[in-house]
């Protein structure tokens, strides 16, 4: 699955202000631990040039945020390899006629 892109132009008039800040203001739904993260790989950009966290950016700028995608989660966990101690002897009923 490719990464997913995506944008956030800062409304006109707005003064300078911390990219990193910007983008958490943007999307409270990602970490800030997560934006640092894709700050950190180059994946976040400006004029498709990636920037650092700290970079100013103001009104009419857009900074595109490149998110891959999550990591498959698993639903149930391993099994457990040792099972001797899940099994128990077993009597079988004798199917012989009565003498």
């Amino acid at each position: 699955m490719p990464d997913t892109t995506i944008t956030h132009t800062l409304p006109p008039g707005t003064r300078r202000i911390r990219a990193d800040k910007a983008l958490a203001n943007a999307f409270p739904e990602h970490s800030r631990a997560a934006l640092q993260r894709a700050f950190d790989a180059g994946l976040v950009t400006l004029d498709n040039r990636p920037i650092h966290r700290d970079h100013a950016v103001r009104g009419g700028d857009t900074l595109a945020l490149a998110m891959p995608p999550p990591a498959p989660r698993r639903s149930n966990p391993p099994p457990s390899r040792s099972t001797s101690s899940l099994k128990t002897p077993t009597s079988s009923p004798s199917t012989k006629p009565p003498a």
